[in-house]
């Protein structure tokens, strides 16, 4: 039976750091295994992003997902997830600046003290907005991003819900597909959707989309504070949106779309692999969240603690798929080596936090080498079967028949 591979990318700050070392290790896995298969030549050139029939991403995991994938013909970025690691390591404290003494703070960063008063966000959003830019391009638009993404955000003006942007069908609100010029008004730039994604409120102020197709404002922040932290249960709901067929009951193994009325399911294998930050204690409190968004919202916000939302969209997600198939790779944070482990502040910057989230990523990766294996097993499998059908079928990629074999059965 065909396979289906996805991934979602949680947010979580800096505390990203730790999925990159897990999802190397699980790269580096994969390309043994194809080695082991007799396939040398596929791990030699092989692409993360080559892996995934669909990845997702909130915040950093918004970061982490811009960051590998192909636009308009051009390479990922980063040409694997430790590359990335490094870029991070490198620029983590020009996004959020480190200041170890209130004297620094007053005339280097005055907005750490500022927070929380008159509606000073933390951090300034300017050095996260030109990596984003240099990594995704000023000017690309979700339609032109050639692999499968969603960006899970929290839209606050002029409704409250989540938004997905999701790429093969340009579309940024729900989860229908929409055509022609109700396709335009949803082709965001993907710049602005990637950083709206990973702005939590005191943090970074919210992030108007701009789109020439639409008069209306749209105003996004952080897709964490919608109960999206995780995003695998979106995911699921765009895969079997995707590649899915109507059924006429609902059971166990549905994804329901809540715009239509109807069920839908997959008769494909689906692999979901959750890329988790570690379990960790800081939350952005309804009182604050209010008091640091924009003024152009006014006071409608959603805000949730962090640990709470990772536990809700874990379960949730996870009950839309079969349960062998479904992975999370995450590490609690409480349970780290007290050497290696990281502050819980998802927002220091500090070289000696990036080495603890570096080590603990690592560990973690030891961890769960098992599970790891496992998985990387699978998805070359995976890797293997669409390799050799579209070496065979030219002119038919793997996506394209995935959707036929779903409207066949």
């Amino acid at each position: 039976m065909p396979t289906i591979v996805t991934e979602a990318n949680h947010g979580g700050g800096l505390h990203g750091r730790i999925a990159i070392e897990l999802k190397q290790a699980f790269f580096d896995k994969v390309k043994d295994h194809l080695r082991d298969e007799g396939r040398p030549e596929l791990a030699e050139n092989l692409k993360y992003n080559e892996l995934f029939a669909l990845s997702a991403g909130t915040s950093f995991g918004a970061l982490s997902t811009v960051g590998m994938i192909s636009i308009n013909g051009r390479d990922p970025y980063f040409s694997s997830p430790s590359e990335m690691g490094q870029f991070i390591d490198e620029h983590a404290e020009k996004i959020f600046p480190h200041n170890s003494n209130v004297f620094s703070k007053v005339f280097n960063n005055p907005r750490q003290l500022l927070g929380g008063f008159l509606g000073t966000t933390k951090f300034s959003n300017k050095p996260l907005r030109e990596i984003i830019q240099d990594i995704a391009g000023k000017n690309t638009r979700m339609a032109d991003v050639e692999d499968d993404i969603m960006l899970m955000m929290t839209k606050i003006h002029p409704d409250m819900d989540a938004l997905f942007a999701k790429s093969h069908i340009a579309r940024g609100e729900g989860t229908l597909i929409d055509s022609g010029d109700e396709a335009d008004r949803k082709n965001w730039l993907l710049w602005e959707a990637a950083l709206g994604s990973a702005s939590p409120t005191t943090i970074f102020p919210g992030i108007e989309l701009h789109n020439p197709a639409r008069n209306d404002r749209v105003v996004v922040i952080d897709g964490g504070q919608s109960g999206w932290n995780n995003p695998s249960m979106p995911a699921m709901i765009e895969t079997v949106a995707i590649y899915g067929q109507e059924v006429g009951q609902i059971n166990m193994c549905d994804i329901v779309d809540h715009k239509v009325d109807r069920g839908l399911m997959t008769p494909h294998d689906v692999i979901h692999l959750h890329w988790g930050t570690g379990d960790f204690q800081r939350s952005v409190g309804l009182k604050d969240a209010k008091k640091n968004t924009l003024a152009s919202v006014g006071g409608a916000i959603v805000s949730s603690a962090m640990e709470s939302v990772h536990r809700f969209s874990l379960q949730v997600g996870q009950s839309g798929i079969r349960g062998d198939q479904f992975y999370s790779f995450d590490q609690i944070i409480k349970d780290v080596p007290e050497d290696i482990r990281p502050d819980n502040d998802f927002t220091l910057a500090s070289k000696g936090q990036m080495l603890k989230l570096r080590d603990t990523g690592i560990y973690a990766a030891e961890q769960l080498s098992d599970q790891i294996q496992e998985a990387a097993r699978l998805v070359g499998n995976a890797y293997i079967e669409r390799f050799d059908y579209e070496k065979n079928n030219p002119g038919m990629s793997y996506k394209d028949y995935l959707r036929s074999e779903a409207l066949e059965a």
